[in-house]
């Protein structure tokens, strides 16, 4: 019997064999714990990336619609606030951008007030944005 042909699939460790198969057994449970590793922290930081990437849409809707608001309560203190009477009323904003803002904007009027607001359809989209302006010449002009 050839001995160099059996001892082949054997290597000397410390004082003993160890075989070919074990070794491969050993490759197996390294990548297997570190398969798990990397999975144990990905797996959160995926979930986190989803979450900063709706929170982000919120907090740019939110933007958009306070330049907005800033833009046209400078229309209606401009005086644009005369074409409405007392009480709340639907508006419809002159931005192209509100176009594609999913919720409505209301126009309150009171003898001293004018506050405009957007209500988000979806609550989960930037929460409520208002504007309140005291009227420049509220001495009992509004019609």
């Amino acid at each position: 019997m050839n001995v160099s042909a059996k001892c082949r699939s054997f290597r000397q460790v410390g004082g003993g064999f160890q075989s070919r198969r074990s070794r491969g057994g050993f490759a197996t449970m390294d990548m297997v714990i570190s398969m798990i590793l990397i999975i144990s922290v990905m797996l959160p930081l995926g979930f986190s990336l989803a979450r900063d990437g709706e929170l982000y849409r919120a907090y740019s809707i939110r933007a958009r619609a306070m330049s907005i608001l800033d833009g046209e309560m400078e229309v209606l203190a401009a005086g644009y606030w005369r074409h409405f009477g007392l009480g709340q009323h639907a508006y419809q904003p002159r931005s192209q951008s509100a176009a594609s803002m999913t919720g409505e904007f209301l126009l309150s009027v009171s003898e001293s007030e004018l506050k405009l607001t957007w209500n988000p359809a979806n609550r989960y989209r930037g929460g409520v944005v208002e504007r309140r302006i005291v009227i420049p010449d509220a001495g009992g002009t509004i019609e």
